[in-house]
């Protein structure tokens, strides 16, 4: 807004539409305004709001001062006659009224200023019409902007929500409207039914009815929306666009298909003629015939390489990674590289200095950068050999590829990763390539979360080499989990996911030495996978978790799975049972539990926090305590049990719940020769250690029945009597343990 200092320079011409039927007060209005030393005003007097009204129609007014009483009209009726003119033009009340109230309604109505006569020098009246003038303007072009906003969002092809901080839908657009084939009433006022990711985007399903699911990509950005914080989320239809991308794969994958049959029926029968399986061939037949496969094998190789960077390039090219040692992959490598470079009269060796190293690796892409790399190194070395060097360089593993051979210049480091580039091609017909290899080989280990790079002297050799993060962060491991669940989508109309988190297990069990905990997870991975494969589920190793996926599976059957699963744990010869803290597993549904690997995932993330609450139940009746037990577990909490006071004690020790059930009558209660648990309860409440672990009392007595049990259930953070609510149960542990 523009103040009158900001104007004192030059002089506003603006055109007052002055309504008032008292000549005298009109006369004084006029004469203050031609003091005014920023304003050049051009005055129409109209004395009725029926003369007012039609000097409007036929002129143009920057503003009108208006007074309230006029011989056809009166109070904020006046103001109301003007209403439809509000938004064209500003109005200025100047009235004899002195009344605060009508002032503050009339202000609400649309006027922009309300003055009082008498009270309003010439300083006054100039800063009130400046300000009122601009105010207006500001407010019109916001309008205008406005208005602009809701015509490009209401024509938008996109989905747009506006949803306020307390999560109620504010606005929706008609793209929206026609994607949840809802109208306003059913959407604005109401909760939006999605997560809302705040960072990046996520895909989320919506049911049509009668017609096949819309696959929807959601962002969100933070904004304010009618003067308060809002998240405006855009929901973009991916349907088509998945639909064609799995056509596109297809094709892909066919082309590469009838590419590969016709080349291996060629490379296979000419193998059979070149061993004189077909016959003898002379030496130079068998010349030509090898060099015929050693074509074949490059056009394979070409085929492999332009599908990899297509994939790279898409962002499409999947990991699949477990827990893997390093150095038996760099053994294989050297022993398949081996007679070639006998033959070519070099050494190829592991130089490591370690037995095993351990990384969470896509082990066949891990192959095919160490075969490009030595194969580089192979073609460029005519003189001594290569050495293949894995070791561990603080968090990060590194394999080092070393040659004695021509080197590079320090010019062509800068493109040597880059597609199509062949440094040195002019060496000789035998290296010749498609300049992808070393293209391929940096996306691969970029996607493993690690970097390549190269060290050279030219006729010295070269130090190719690249890093991989010793652990996997989070965001990596869930994005593995993402792709296998996306997969089970489409290939399972239900499914179940079973997740072992090992974290607690893993770091009370081991000092976490380099490599151990990894073994492990391997161990009992294939363990798993054994009896996994056989009900057509598949497992993936993550971080210090394994996550099974069992196709046709119901909710019910969740249960089952983790009863079955904990079955195959036991089997595991390296499972710690002294001391160790239970292992931790969940289970979700599809679709039950979601209908997205994101809203799967993250039902899954809360239920794995859930089960982290270890619950101690102690009750003498071992029916009771399999019934609590199985409810508490089934809801995920970890669940350890005691039939008396003495046992529960003894738990109390290594097990450190987070929350006791306790029943009241149970034998072998210490100290307390009416058998009643109140001396447990007071045992626990008074140990430092325990003495802030809430207790939930579970018994047959009534808390009013004896002056004990009174005493008692004020010392209990809750009390049920048997028979017992087990959802009234499950509310308040959950309440008492803070758990959503």
């Amino acid at each position: 807004m523009k103040s009158p200092a900001s104007t004192q320079n030059r002089v506003r011409e603006i055109s007052i539409l002055l309504v008032e039927d008292d000549q005298g007060d009109a006369v004084l209005l006029q004469n203050l305004l031609k003091r005014s030393k920023q304003l050049h005003v051009g005055i129409t007097h109209a004395e009725s709001i029926k003369q007012a009204e039609s000097f409007l129609d036929t002129g143009s007014y920057d503003i009108v001062v208006l007074d309230l009483t006029l011989g056809d009209t009166k109070g904020l009726g006046t103001l109301q006659r003007l209403g439809s003119r509000i938004l064209e033009i500003p109005i200025v009340v100047m009235s004899g009224i002195d009344d605060e109230t009508v002032a503050i309604k009339a202000v609400q109505k649309g006027a922009q200023d309300y003055l009082i006569k008498g009270q309003a020098d010439a300083s006054t009246l100039e800063r009130t019409l400046l300000y009122a003038v601009e105010r207006f303007s500001h407010g019109r072009e916001l309008r205008a902007t406005q208005e602009r906003f809701r015509l490009i969002v209401q024509s938008s092809a996109d989905g747009i929500v506006i949803v306020d901080a307390d999560g109620m839908v504010s606005f929706v657009n008609q793209a929206a409207l026609d994607l949840f084939k809802k109208t306003d009433d059913e959407l604005i006022g109401r909760t939006f039914a999605y997560p809302i990711v705040t960072t990046g985007h996520s895909e989320i399903c919506i049911p049509q009815d009668g017609a096949a699911d819309k696959t929807v990509e959601m962002r969100s950005v933070q904004l304010e929306w009618e003067g308060a914080p809002a998240v405006l989320i855009l929901l973009r239809d991916i349907s088509e666009r998945i639909k064609l991308d799995k056509l596109k794969d297809e094709f892909v994958g066919n082309v590469s298909h009838e590419l590969r049959t016709p080349l291996t029926i060629i490379r296979e029968s000419i193998s059979q003629i070149s061993d004189g399986i077909c016959g003898p061939t002379t030496d130079k037949q068998s010349r030509f015939l090898n060099k015929s496969l050693a074509n074949i094998d490059r056009l394979r190789n070409i085929i492999d390489n332009l599908l990899d960077i297509s994939k790279l390039e898409e962002g499409k090219l999947e990991l699949y990674r477990e827990p893997h040692d390093l150095l038996p992959i760099v053994n294989d490598i050297i022993d398949g590289f081996e007679p070639q470079f006998r033959k070519k009269g070099l050494t190829i060796k592991n130089v490591s200095k370690i037995d095993s190293l351990y990384a969470h690796i896509d082990r066949e892409k891990i192959i095919q950068v160490l075969t490009n790399f030595v194969g580089n190194a192979l073609k460029f070395t005519e003189t001594g050999g290569v050495e293949l060097l894995a070791e561990q360089v603080a968090n990060d593993v590194v394999c080092t590829i070393r040659d004695t051979g021509k080197g590079i210049a320090q010019a062509d480091f800068k493109s040597l990763f880059n597609k199509f580039e062949q440094v040195a091609r002019q060496h000789g017909a035998g290296e010749k390539g498609t300049g992808l290899g070393l293209s391929i080989s940096k996306g691969i280990i970029e996607l493993h979360g690690g970097t390549v790079g190269v060290r050279s002297t030219e006729n010295v050799g070269s130090s190719f080499f690249f890093t991989i993060p010793l652990q996997r962060t989070e965001s990596e491991s869930s994005e593995d989990l993402l792709r296998y669940i996306t997969r089970f989508i489409q290939d399972h109309h239900e499914f179940t996911l079973v997740s072992i988190d090992l974290q607690q297990y893993l770091s009370s069990v081991f000092t976490l030495i380099e490599g151990v905990p990894a073994r492990h997870i391997r161990q009992l991975s294939q363990l798993l996978e054994r009896e996994v494969k056989k009900m057509d589920g598949q497992v993936l190793a993550a971080g210090v978790g394994i996550f099974i996926l069992f196709p046709n599976k119901n909710q019910v059957g969740g249960l089952l799975m983790i009863r079955l699963v904990k079955q195959w744990i036991d089997r595991w010869p390296d499972l710690q049972r002294d001391h160790a803290p239970e292992i931790n597993i969940k289970s979700v549904s599809y679709p039950f539990d979601g209908r997205t690997s994101l809203e799967l995932v993250a039902k899954l993330q809360q239920e794995r926090r859930t089960g982290l609450a270890k619950i101690l139940v102690v009750d003498d009746e071992p029916d009771i305590l399999e019934l609590i037990q199985n409810r508490l577990e089934g809801e995920g909490f970890n669940v350890n049990t005691a039939g008396d006071a003495v046992e529960a004690l003894e738990k109390m020790e290594d097990y450190r719940p987070d929350l006791v059930t306790l029943d009241i009558l149970m034998p072998g209660v210490i100290g307390d020769e009416a058998g009643y648990g109140a001396s447990l309860c007071d045992t626990l409440k008074s140990v430092e250690d325990y003495k802030d672990i809430p207790i939930v009392m579970i018994s047959a007595l009534r808390r009013d029945t004896k002056e004990e049990v009174r005493r008692m259930v004020e010392r209990a953070d809750a009390y049920f009597t048997k028979p017992f609510d087990s959802g009234e149960l499950i509310a308040k542990i959950k309440g008492i343990l803070k758990i959503d």
